[in-house]
């Protein structure tokens, strides 16, 4: 007898779960959408190549490698570390380099950290001293903010933390954990006593693993997404199709499925691998207090803006690979990716490319206006920046409303609760960004993962019991 998964939500984490689940088991996929990839998306309009998303993949974190090796995507990789340009921070109206070696939020070599004016004297030696700063006892977690502010000093918070929470995370430092947003960081602290040990230990281990620290796919992302969708069975992926409610069908002990069709589905094992607020409206007819923590997880919205410039347009055209901006700046964005620097191929020669990133924490009320306010607002801010003289030649704005988990302090326990309501249902699985991974490569893994076990639940319950598969009102 075969086994059945069902899946819901086709984004990188259903669609990593559906092809290990697709390799011994018969897989639906279900996506309201319409399409693949979730928050990747990338587009080809005219000679601008436009990641509406995501455009970058971390090679530490291996599961994102190990993915596009395994779909044979292995020639398609755009190594960035070959072609690194440090970004900046916007301090007074003017773009300041990070110094070299600074690792996210920590500095992996003294002497350009010294050098560099992005910091007062007094702060850069504070950043400096880390080293020496003993290491926190207790394992109870703390803020962003808390954990730099202790390792680092206050400057560091507000001139280096908030803006890259802000942007990597569309959050606010002061809410969001520590250990669930900059794990490495922290494990550093606790394993070797500072960051700067535990850093300079890994560097050479990534050396050793001779793997890309950052790296992207010719095409864009949605190369892998697509990719991983043509891999799958003829027959598994239903596009537009939305699951309404999941609950136990007792006549087979597996699940039953309602879709937006009309049509009932049966399967052993089942998958949300949705934002956690939609996972919450399935299964609240299956489990009112699973479905409450689901819904208890606040996600921030944001958008992007990506505008073109002709080169003499520019008085000032910015250097390296994109910028962040911390609140004392009066600009309408959080961050920027000058995607002409970091992506030649992307644009024409003769245009600089940028893209910035509006919404987040703080930022929800410029998220109203329509596109071409926002636009409007975005060139006026890059503007004052870089002199810029002219109108955009291109310009595009997608949109992310509720996109981005926002795992603050207490995330954990929500974790362990859900986990709890999970055990009582045997055979339901949440993965990805309700189960609070962030970023793609986490994503990955934990599609990878509950692919693995849901697999693992219904061949083991279609054995027993006969497939869910084969019950009335099936299709």
């Amino acid at each position: 007898m075969s086994s059945r998964v069902l899946i819901v939500g086709a984004g990188v984490t259903g669609l990593s779960a559906a092809l290990t689940a697709a390799e011994h088991a018969e897989v639906l996929l279900f996506d309201s959408t319409g399409r693949v990839g979730g928050v990747i998306r990338s587009e080809r309009a005219g000679a601008f190549l436009v990641e509406a998303g995501p455009d970058t993949l971390l090679g530490r974190k291996g599961a994102a490698a190990e993915l596009c090796e395994r779909l044979g995507l292995g020639d398609r990789i755009v190594d960035l570390s070959a072609r690194y340009m440090s970004p900046s921070i916007v301090r007074r109206g003017q773009l300041v380099p990070l110094p070299a070696g600074l690792a996210m939020l920590a500095p992996t070599r003294l002497l350009p950290l010294l050098r560099s004016p992005l910091l007062s004297p007094a702060g850069r030696l504070r950043m400096a001293a880390e080293r020496f700063v003993p290491a926190r006892r207790s394992m109870t977690d703390e803020s962003l903010s808390s954990f730099v502010r202790r390792r680092y000093g206050r400057e560091a918070v507000d001139v280096l933390a908030q803006p890259f929470v802000a942007a990597l995370f569309l959050g606010d430092a002061e809410r969001l954990s520590a250990t669930l947003t900059v794990p490495y960081l922290v494990t550093a602290e606790r394993e070797h006593g500072s960051i700067a040990r535990g850093l300079a230990a890994w560097k050479r281990e990534d050396a050793a693993a001779a793997r890309p620290e950052l790296f992207s796919l010719s095409g864009g992302l949605q190369t892998l997404v697509d990719a991983a969708a043509a891999r799958l069975p003829a027959g598994t992926l239903r596009r537009g199709v939305a699951v309404k409610s999941l609950v136990r069908d007792d006549s087979t002990g597996g699940f039953r499925a309602t879709t937006s069709d009309g049509a009932t589905w049966l399967a052993d094992a089942a998958i949300l691998a949705c934002p956690a607020h939609a996972a919450a409206g399935i299964v609240e007819d299956l489990d009112p207090t699973l479905a409450r923590e689901l819904a208890s997880l606040d996600y921030a919205s944001c958008a992007t803006v990506s505008l073109a410039y002709r080169r003499d347009a520019i008085d000032r055209p910015p250097a390296g690979f994109g910028f962040f901006v911390p609140r004392a700046e009066p600009l309408p964005f959080v961050a920027c990716n000058v995607v002409s620097n970091k992506f030649p191929e992307r644009a024409p020669r003769n245009c600089v490319f940028l893209r910035a990133f509006v919404g987040g924490a703080g930022g929800a009320e410029l998220l109203e206006a329509d596109d071409e306010v926002l636009a409007d607002t975005v060139h006026a801010g890059l503007a004052r920046l870089f002199g810029l003289h002219h109108r955009p030649v291109f310009m595009r704005v997608c949109r992310y409303s509720r996109a981005m988990p926002q795992p603050e302090v207490g995330e954990a326990d929500r974790r362990e609760r859900l986990d709890a309501r999970l055990s009582a249902h045997p055979g339901l699985f949440v993965a990805g960004g309700g189960r609070g991974a962030i970023g793609l490569p986490d994503s990955i893994a934990s599609g990878l993962l509950a692919g693995s076990s849901a697999l693992g639940h219904a061949r083991e319950a279609s054995s027993s019991e006969g497939t869910a598969g084969e019950g009335p009102g099936d299709r």
